[in-house]
């Protein structure tokens, strides 16, 4: 299994990477990364979202219902999902060898059962178990795409074991 060994807790100068180098400097040395990628306090969307909103790629809108909650961010400049969307297709179709990032997005959107819905156009025709197991190759090509792809296979088990064991006892008494 692989594991988390910080080599320096300097900041690097962004802040979505400063938070997440902060948030990891908390846990031992030697953690696995499976259990880093399930660990909610290192969640970073606050500062994905105002990064994001401070590069101009979205805006800020109203808070949902009654104004509570957390605001809607609407796109205002699709250029960075267009190049996203275009790198993820040429590693699909093997014309690009995957970053950590590229194979940790695509274990993600596999584990959650969206990669076929969300990357049908960058796919080159790939459908279910076809695009599973491309993905899969991909993240074996790093230590980290294999450990979330683990991660969210232990989540996704863990939401049916929650769902299912529930189900039959009500159903057996």
């Amino acid at each position: 299994m692989p594991r988390l060994h910080l080599g320096s807790t300097e900041p690097l100068g962004h802040p979505v990477l400063d938070f997440g180098l902060q948030r990891l400097a908390q846990k031992k040395d030697g953690t696995r990364l499976d259990t880093l990628v399930t660990w909610s306090k290192l969640d970073p969307q606050e500062q994905v979202v105002a990064s994001l909103v401070d590069a101009g790629v979205l805006t800020l809108g109203s808070k949902t219902m009654l104004g509570l909650g957390r605001s809607n961010t609407p796109e205002i400049d699709p250029a960075p999902e267009g190049r996203l969307r275009a790198r993820l297709a040429e590693v699909l179709l093997g014309r690009a060898a995957p970053t950590v990032a590229d194979a940790s997005l695509l274990s993600i959107l596999v584990g959650l059962g969206v990669a076929q819905h969300l990357l049908s156009a960058e796919s080159g025709g790939l459908k279910g178990r076809r695009l599973k197991q491309r993905v899969v190759e991909l993240s074996a090509q790093t230590a980290a795409g294999s450990a979330v792809g683990r991660a969210v296979d232990g989540m996704n088990a863990a939401l049916m074991t929650a769902v299912i064991v529930p189900a039959a006892v009500a159903g057996s008494g």
